[in-house]
């Protein structure tokens, strides 16, 4: 998980399997890691009956499963199923086991739909781009509340094109960006369309798009100036291969695709 975590409680044998991050846990303390993280996955469904059984069989947390399952089964929402890990652990201190409570106390509170959306914008924001993608499919499958949600819904289809960009799939980036703007009108959705068919090398696509949303000449050329600075500071213009920093750019972005 990229930092060492002091483990003074049990170490499983088995890890348990949290599907959203592709990670295996092998103790409480690297479940209190997850919950702090990622509080945008803290849902009742988030403690199933599995991973209760993981904690009461192979962390020997007898008394803090059936803590869970009595909160699960009077319903006393994931707030409080949260507070009884951290407390079973004291792996975070006062002030921070404060903090992420009430970040998950918000979050109850709010409706599938806005938890979903904040769930894969934070994927986005951590570079899990391929999640998010998943992600924003799902929200976009809950059509009744994405037509009660316009301008919602159109910022769900723009970071899914930024989602899509990073992946340097600039096709599918560009479709999402133009039905952005169909739902929020944000000029910005299709400045990011543009920069994808320039991407793309798709000049007739470019023009196409500087036709349809009738872009004026000074803000093509700010655009275009705006473009080649950015190409510039990446160091783009000269041969890749005689470039360190550019080949060490191209492993990162591998390194953070796979």
């Amino acid at each position: 998980m990229g930092e060492l975590l002091l483990c003074n409680q049990a170490i499983a044998a088995r890890p348990y399997f949290i599907e959203d991050l592709s990670l295996n846990i092998y103790s409480l303390e690297e479940l209190c890691y997850v919950i702090e993280h990622h509080v945008y996955l803290m849902e009742e469904g988030f403690f199933c009956e599995e991973m209760i059984l993981w904690i009461e069989r192979e962390i020997g947390e007898m008394e803090l499963a059936e803590q869970l399952r009595q909160s699960k089964k009077t319903e006393q929402g994931i707030t409080k199923l949260v507070e009884q890990v951290l407390n079973a652990t004291g792996y975070l201190n006062y002030s921070t086991g404060l903090s992420v409570v009430s970040q998950v106390r918000k979050m109850q509170y709010k409706s599938v739909f806005e938890r979903r959306k904040m769930r894969a914008d934070h994927y986005v924001e951590n570079k899990k781009y391929i999640n998010a993608l998943l992600e924003y499919k799902r929200i976009l499958q809950m059509e009744d509340e994405c037509r009660k949600n316009p301008l919602v819904c159109g910022n769900i289809w723009h970071n899914q094109g930024i989602a899509y960009a990073r992946l340097f799939l600039f096709k599918e980036a560009k479709e999402c960006f133009e039905t952005a703007y169909k739902y929020h009108m944000n000029v910005e959705s299709i400045y990011e369309a543009m920069l994808s068919c320039r991407c793309l090398g798709d000049a007739a696509g470019l023009r196409k798009l500087v036709k349809k949303y009738s872009v004026d000449k000074q803000e093509r050329i700010r655009l275009e100036e705006y473009w080649m600075e950015s190409m510039s500071d990446q160091e783009l213009t000269v041969s890749i291969e005689d470039n360190g920093a550019v080949m060490q750019m191209l492993k990162e972005w591998k390194r953070e695709y796979r």
